[in-house]
């Protein structure tokens, strides 16, 4: 049985339970990585250097190496499925863009308006404007425009956009031996904007390698305990190698071990790991303009990371996760409903 099978299976909730807390931890990762950044001095200014805030820097450092472990998620999950429904003779292209648009834009729309609202005191001039919004809506930033104000993370996202249309346009015709256009259309989209954004033909393949993942059957689960340390390593290397498309793949391949050897998780972590995920995709999309607005409105100098640094720091933090978590029940959490409404029309 595939690993796709296997997680589409409602007798087997072990390894999604396991994903689930992937999927959370790597945005909790980029929003403490941002964090981190606007709120305490660089390492190399702290006045009482340790292990300890080693450790601690290091961990909130890994904004990028996370990243990379949401686009091998995004082929497995989603590119697993379009090979799924291929496969059973059911794939419909109304269907899929219909899933498609409505998890993008159940949250990129209030994610913008949200971005639009608090930078408006102390917007970025070449970033904050209405073309920039209508590119960003069309998941053209990184190649036509720029991120909307502060939020420079949407970037991945217009990545994402690219890899939803672009694989089924790939696959559909050398599955079904007709539609031969969508190759053309799928090559226009991954090396068009190559000369001005590289990462988005880069990180399709990434995407991909998710995708041979979802296909290929699951290792032992004796084979995690290796693959875990292997992952953790990798994404330490991750963090302090140079920008570059090998630094990526150092992280991506053992990332798609870890996922083929993911173990079956304890029933109790079914429910946090689903809430964590459930607002993933809210926290990435909305946190850095909260703590934007935040950073103009608490307009302190850069923090040692002792006591009160930390508890700043823990304090901004968690008014964050919550915010985003209560956006998200008005957002992310109405994807189904906004669905079967597109799917009425």
């Amino acid at each position: 049985m595939r690993l796709v099978d296997v997680l589409q299976s409602k007798s087997e909730r072990g390894p999604q339970i396991g994903i689930d807390l992937l999927r959370g931890a790597a945005a909790v990762a980029v929003f403490l990585c941002h964090s981190r950044e606007l709120w305490l001095v660089p390492y190399a200014d702290v006045t009482h250097p340790s292990i300890a805030l080693a450790v601690l820097y290091f961990a909130t450092g890994i904004g990028r190496p996370a990243v990379i472990v949401f686009f091998v998620l995004s082929g497995l999950l989603v590119g697993g499925s379009v090979c799924t429904s291929l496969r059973q003779g059911r794939f419909s292209w109304r269907r899929y863009l219909e899933h498609r648009a409505s998890r993008l834009y159940v949250v990129v729309i209030p994610a913008l308006v949200l971005t639009a609202v608090l930078d408006w005191p102390h917007p970025e001039p070449a970033r904050y404007s209405f073309p920039v919004f209508l590119g960003n809506l069309a998941f053209l930033q990184g190649t036509l425009v720029p991120s909307f104000g502060s939020n420079h993370p949407l970037w991945s996202l217009a990545n994402e956009a690219v890899y939803y249309l672009a694989f089924p346009l790939l696959l559909v015709p050398l599955w079904m031996r007709r539609q031969w256009w969508g190759l053309a259309v799928a090559a226009l989209l991954l090396l068009g904007p190559a000369a001005v954004n590289p990462g988005i033909p880069n990180g399709f393949l990434l995407w991909v390698l998710g995708v041979g993942v979802s296909q290929c059957a699951p290792w032992p689960r004796s084979l995690f305990w290796i693959a875990l340390p292997a992952f953790v390593g990798a994404v330490a290397v991750g963090r302090v190698v140079p920008d570059g498309f090998a630094r990526d793949w150092v992280v991506a391949l053992p990332t798609a071990v870890l996922l083929l050897t993911m173990p079956t998780a304890p029933e109790w972590l079914a429910r946090p790991a689903h809430a964590l995920a459930g607002f993933a995709f809210t926290l990435y999309a909305v946190h850095m303009p909260v703590l934007a607005a935040l950073r103009a409105w608490i307009t302190t100098p850069l923090l040692q990371p002792n006591g009160p640094g930390l508890a700043l720091l823990v304090g901004v933090g968690a008014a964050v996760l919550g915010l985003a978590y209560a956006f998200a029940t008005v957002t992310e959490a109405r994807t189904g409903t906004v669905r079967a409404w597109l799917a009425r029309l």
